[in-house]
C-alpha cells in the first residue's frame, strides 16, 4: 500500500503516535510477509525485536480491524455534523437579505462561482475566500462574497454543501488459522498427485467370509453415536464451502499460497514419478526462487543430490533392515545402562528375547 494512502487512513482514524507506529509497522510485516520472507529476516530489514514482529504478526487481525472501525465511526460522525450543519444554516432566517434582494446572478461575484463554491465546500469563509478573489481580479469587498455565499446557500442549498467523507476500501484481514491454510494447501496440490488403484483379491479364498451382525448392532450404534441423517451432511457441506470461500479470499489476500501450491504440485510430481528428469527440473525452477524457505529446499536437494537420485533410481531398495538393527542395538544400550555394566548387555544379547519375556 502507498505510504499516502496509509497517512490518510491513520488521520481518519485519529490514531495516537504509539498506534499510529504500531498499524504502519503491521502492514510493513504483512507486506514482507505476503513476498515469503522469513520472521527473522523481517526483523532485521525493519530493525524492529524478534519478539515484536512475532507480537505483531499475531495481532494483524485485531489491529486492521480496530483503526477500520475507528476510521468508520468518525468518518460517520463527521458526516453527520455537516449535514446538520448544512440543514441549520438552511432553516436560519436571514435578516441581512431582503425579501425582494436581486438574485446570485446579477452579483459581482458571479464570474467567480467556482472558485467560491470550492472554497465553502472545503470549509472556507467569505473572509479566507476574499484573498484569493483579489488574486484572480476581484475588486468588491468581503460583504459582497458573504452575501453572496448566503444566496447561492438559499437559491441551490446542495450545490454549496460541504462534501461528505467517503470511506476507503476496507483493508482487513479475516481470522484464519494456520492448519486450515495448510490443510487446504495440501488438499489443493494433492489434487495433482494420480490416485492410486485399489488391488483387488483374485483369489476368492482369501476373501473373508460376511461378518453376521447382531440385529441389535445397529440400534446399539444410532444410540452411541446418533442418526447420520441428511441434516449432518448438508451442515458438513456448508462449513466444507464456507473454509473454500475463506481459503479463496485468503489466496486473494497472499498470491504466495497458490506458489506454494504449485510448489508441492512439482515435489509430488518428483517422488510419484521416481524421475531424475523432473528432479532436476524442480532443483533449477526453485533454487533461485525469491521465496526463501522454497529455494533453501531445493538447494538442500542439490547437496545430497546423489542420495536423492538414487533414492529414486532404487526405489526397490530400502535402508530399512538397517534402521531397524540400529534401533534394536540402541534398546538393548539403553536397557543395558547402569550398574550392571557389561554383564546386562551381555545377557540381553546371548540370551533370546522370548525367554527374557517369559
Amino acid at each position: 500500500m502507498l505510504e499516502e494512502n496509509v497517512e490518510e487512513r491513520i488521520r481518519l482514524a485519529g490514531l495516537t503516535e504509539f498506534k499510529a507506529k504500531r498499524y504502519r509497522n503491521t502492514l510493513k510485516i504483512l507486506e514482507l510477509a505476503d513476498k515469503g520472507v522469513k520472521t527473522a529476516d523481517i526483523a532485521n530489514t525493519l530493525n524492529i525485536p524478534l519478539k515484536d514482529v512475532r507480537l505483531l504478526r499475531r495481532t494483524a487481525v485485531s489491529t486492521l480491524d480496530y483503526v477500520e472501525e475507528k476510521m468508520k465511526s468518525r468518518i460517520n460522525s463527521a458526516n453527520e455534523t455537516i449535514i446538520q450543519h448544512a440543514d441549520m444554516l438552511l432553516d436560519r432566517k436571514l435578516k441581512t437579505l431582503k425579501p425582494k434582494a436581486h438574485p446570485s446572478h446579477d452579483s459581482i461575484v458571479e464570474p467567480y462561482r467556482e472558485t467560491v463554491i470550492a472554497e465553502v465546500k472545503k470549509g472556507a469563509n467569505h473572509r479566507t475566500i476574499h484573498p484569493i478573489l483579489q488574486a484572480q481580479g476581484f475588486k468588491g469587498s468581503r460583504n459582497a462574497i458573504y452575501q453572496y455565499i448566503l444566496k447561492l446557500r438559499k437559491e441551490t442549498p446542495e450545490e454549496i454543501r460541504k462534501d461528505t467523507l467517503e470511506n476507503p476500501p476496507d483493508l482487513k484481514l479475516e481470522h484464519i488459522s494456520r492448519d486450515t491454510v495448510y490443510k487446504q494447501v495440501l488438499k489443493k496440490a494433492s489434487e495433482s498427485r494420480p490416485k492410486k488403484a485399489e488391488v483387488k483379491q483374485e483369489n476368492a479364498s482369501q476373501k473373508k467370509p460376511p461378518e453376521k451382525k447382531s440385529p441389535l448392532s445397529d440400534k446399539a450404534k444410532e444410540l452411541i453415536y446418533g442418526v447420520d441423517d441428511a441434516n449432518n451432511s448438508a451442515q458438513s457441506k456448508s462449513k466444507e464451502n464456507e473454509q473454500k470461500k475463506l481459503f479463496e479470499k485468503t489466496v486473494a489476500l497472499y498470491p504466495v499460497i497458490m506458489i506454494l501450491v504449485i510448489f508441492l504440485s512439482d515435489c509430488y510430481k518428483v517422488f510419484d514419478d521416481y524421475s531424475t528428469v523432473e528432479l532436476d527440473f524442480f532443483i533449477t525452477k526453485y533454487k533461485g526462487c525469491e521465496i526463501a524457505p522454497l529455494a533453501q529446499y531445493a538447494n538442500g536437494l542439490l547437496d545430497d543430490y546423489e542420495a536423492v537420485k538414487n533414492s529414486l533410481i532404487y526405489k526397490d531398495i530400502s535402508n530399512g533392515p538397517s534402521e531397524g538393527m540400529n534401533s534394536r542395538i540402541k534398546m538393548k544400550h539403553r536397557r543395558g545402562g547402569g550398574r550392571a555394566g557389561i554383564e546386562l548387555i551381555n545377557a540381553y544379547n546371548v540370551l533370546k528375547m522370548s525367554d527374557l519375556a517369559g
